[in-house]
């Protein structure tokens, strides 16, 4: 049984004693949200001693303090960062440092073991002190209130093996067995005949409404300027008439199936190699549409007959990055 106010103690002890000890400039962690067991993401210095009081530990940190690392990236630039992570924030935090997004000396990691991860919604809302919040290797509690890890939205975190971490600091121990990834989806789409494959992805980009949800959230989802959306960098009032015409222009906002396509196959593709699998992605669209359906073709492929996965190592060449000439052709690529 696992104890999340006792891990969260020593998560607090770790983050304030580096704060005071000026072995880092801020913390990047989650803190208690004013709805129990919610939380939210804060950067806190020394002079916050009532932030580093409230910083927690448990499956309700869902959201990634990666992105919060990445959004905030010009912030933070000259400061030693301490960041909080669980398995899949380290896994998007080691993408980054293969592609030099960040600086490894910069930061000071804190890692907390992940069983997966729980939805608050489906816990009433507590009244007065929070409760406590356990978990074991079938099901979260809240209080005297318990669900099953199943119940949960979180899909990728049931299908997750990851268990490589090896952060600075470290809490808590795995509860939850984690075996090989079963994605049953994946024997679904591929047993289709390529005309039923068709319909069936036609029918998920005729639905996209192009919100980039999918993008913002990504912890990985890096890029200064992306590619299908250059935004304000390529084409704004003040840019030179030069510049706009040779910005390159992959597809338009506007709602229809070609373009819909060229964004969502833009992005599976520059996702191969890179997808940790967090499934925040599919989580954040509005119209529910099964976008790990896209990207697990891909870390299928990679995984498979590449043997490469996603964020093990920072040491390790980005996927797209790296050529051996043990690679198999294209002939062991044929799904």
């Amino acid at each position: 049984m696992r104890d999340y106010r006792a891990e969260s103690a020593r998560l607090r002890e770790i983050c304030a004693g580096l704060l005071e000890r000026g072995a880092v400039d801020i913390v990047v962690a989650w803190t208690e949200g004013d709805d129990p067991p919610r939380v939210r993401e804060a950067a806190i210095d020394k002079s916050r001693p009532d932030l580093v009081r409230k910083i927690i530990w448990s499956p309700f940190c869902t959201t990634s303090t990666v992105t919060f690392l990445k959004k905030n990236k010009a912030a933070l630039a000259g400061k030693k960062v301490g960041v909080v992570v669980k398995d899949c924030d380290f896994q998007a935090l080691n993408v980054l440092l293969q592609e030099y997004f960040l600086k490894r000396e910069n930061l000071v990691i804190i890692g907390a073991r992940c069983d997966g991860l729980a939805e608050a919604d489906l816990f009433a809302r507590s009244q007065g002190e929070a409760p406590a919040i356990t978990s074991d290797a079938e099901s979260v509690s809240v209080g005297n209130e318990t669900h099953r890890w199943e119940e949960f939205g979180f899909t990728t975190c049931i299908t997750c093996s990851y268990e490589h971490m090896k952060p600075d600091h470290v809490i808590g121990e795995y509860g939850r067995k984690k075996g090989k990834p079963e994605w049953k989806h994946l024997s679904r789409i591929l047993a289709l005949l390529p005309e039923e494959r068709r319909e069936h992805y036609a029918a998920i980009f005729e639905s996209c409404i192009r919100c980039y949800a999918c993008r913002e959230v990504c912890p990985v989802c890096a890029c200064v300027e992306c590619a299908i959306d250059p935004g304000e960098r390529a084409i704004t009032p003040r840019t030179p008439p030069a510049d706009k015409a040779g910005a390159p222009v992959w597809a338009t906002r506007e709602r229809a199936l070609s373009e819909n396509a060229v964004y969502l196959t833009t992005r599976a593709m520059h996702m191969a190699g890179r997808c940790i699998r967090c499934g925040w992605c599919e989580r954040a669209c509005p119209v529910g549409l099964p976008l790990m359906e896209i990207l697990d073709l891909s870390n299928d492929a990679v995984n498979r007959i590449y043997g490469y996965e996603a964020g093990r190592d920072p040491k390790d060449p980005p996927f797209l990055a790296s050529f051996a000439e043990t690679d198999p052709d294209d002939k062991g690529a044929t799904q």
